[in-house]
């Protein structure tokens, strides 16, 4: 993800979390600093590339896949990260000795105006957390919708998961768990 302090014109942060461990409960974390407002990461690829290393480093091999959940892409940058970070990481990962992962990269976007319902008798009420919508208002096949959270006021607005790149053995279905 990248955080922008707008306000104060600084410099805009970019950030990669990963775990390093099968139980995920050891981490491995990068941060730049990168041109005001700037949101796809220049180094990305690098950073996913030293995260697989320290993987190897604490767990004797890499991983067998590596999935990606990449916040804060709006859907006009789709097409670059796409192109360019997507294809950063391929071959970063690509020029370490060993490696024969595959992977996976889930753009999340919670800055959507779509907004779910559900119908009860006479009236509308929000949706339950973990409501999952996988058709009606996706545009592709490997796009969904996630209600994650409880709404006790307003309306739930919920996540919106796109699968851009998959060379793993999952099924869209199987990211969705």
């Amino acid at each position: 993800d990248v955080f922008h302090k707008t306000k104060t014109d600084m410099r805009s942060c970019g950030a990669l979390i990963a775990t390093c461990n099968p139980s995920m409960t050891q981490f491995y974390y990068e941060v730049c600093y990168q041109q005001t407002g700037k949101e796809l990461m220049q180094n990305f690829g690098k950073f996913v590339k030293r995260a697989a290393l320290q993987y190897k480093s604490q767990n004797d091999a890499f991983p067998d896949d590596i999935i990606i959940f990449r916040d804060g892409v709006g859907e006009g940058q789709i097409k670059h990260v796409v192109n360019i970070e997507v294809k950063s990481i391929l071959e970063c990962l690509n020029s370490l000795k060993g490696f024969n992962g595959r992977v996976a990269e889930i753009l999340v976007n919670k800055r959507i105006d779509k907004k779910l319902f559900k119908p009860i008798k006479d009236e509308v009420t929000n949706p339950e957390p973990g409501t999952l919508v996988t058709k009606e208002i996706c545009q592709t096949s490997k796009e969904f919708y996630l209600a994650s959270q409880e709404v006790f006021q307003g309306t739930a607005t919920p996540t919106k998961y796109i699968l851009i790149h998959n060379d793993t053995n999952f099924s869209l279905e199987q990211f969705y768990q």
